[in-house]
């Protein structure tokens, strides 16, 4: 099967203008449920404090990225299985409402 990696942008600014620190621990439960509910599947988050460049586009503040890797076949289930979770934590740090998908 083919593998594939989607990933996600989240600003890290809060609607205040305040850079917030996440704790990346706080997405260990969205990482097990991937990595135990769909065969040869990971998530992972990066953390960034300021611009980056990616093969997708240049971040030009700072972010976090969120990024599945998965069999192209069970991409949209993951997606649909974790999609509100990593809104809620990424909610809950910056008080900003997530408005886009993986």
């Amino acid at each position: 099967m083919s593998q594939t990696t989607l990933s996600r942008i989240f600003p890290k600014e809060t609607s205040e203008g305040v850079i917030e620190n996440v704790a990346l621990d706080a997405f260990d439960h969205i990482r097990a449920i991937v990595e135990d509910e769909f065969e040869n599947a990971t998530f992972d988050i990066a953390d960034e404090d300021g611009p980056a460049a990616y093969p997708m586009g240049f971040v030009p503040f700072a972010h976090l990225v969120a990024s599945i890797t998965a069999d192209e076949e069970e991409i949209d289930s993951i997606i649909e299985r974790i999609d509100a979770l990593v809104e809620e934590v990424v909610t809950r740090f910056t008080r900003q409402l997530v408005v886009s998908e993986f």
